[in-house]
């Protein structure tokens, strides 16, 4: 990861986030527009035991966020779920990804025993892969890293 890279816990709304939202819907992608809505009404906060939600920064410029909640789809307060990861042109090909699920990681080896995801693409689930996760068979999960 480029030097002078922070990453640190946020909250919404944050100064440099609806860019982050332009540049995703730009790209056809609707996740952060669903993550903003979610945290307007309360339904997704980040705010759950072991939940947490991080932004990378360069100096003050949001480059990059990634969350962690307690997995909507199981009934299991151990089993978390990496969500929203999004990362500006700007910050990628720099690790900025990478170092946001290795703090998203890090945070949750203290509070789940498994953290799941979903992803479309082959191309994120090898990024994925190379941190441990592997596929799964799930209608709402492509892939889960167990601790431990």
């Amino acid at each position: 990861m480029r030097p002078g890279i922070e990453i640190r816990p946020i909250e919404l709304p944050i100064e440099g986030f609806d860019a982050l939202v332009a540049e995703a819907r730009d790209e056809h992608l609707a996740f952060l527009d669903r993550m903003k809505a979610e945290w307007h009404s309360g339904k997704g906060r980040f705010d759950q035991p072991g939940e947490i939600l991080l932004g990378a920064f360069d100096g003050t410029k949001l480059l990059g966020v990634c969350g962690l909640n307690i997995d909507p789809y199981l009934d299991n307060p151990r089993v978390g779920r990496l969500r929203h990861l999004f990362v500006a042109k700007a910050g990628r090909s720099k690790g900025v990804g990478s170092a946001l699920v290795r703090a998203v990681l890090a945070h949750a080896k203290g509070h789940f025993a498994i953290v799941r995801l979903r992803t479309d693409a082959d191309v994120r689930g090898a990024f994925y892969a190379s941190f441990g996760f592997r596929p799964i068979e799930d209608e709402n999960a492509t892939h889960q890293l167990r601790f431990g």
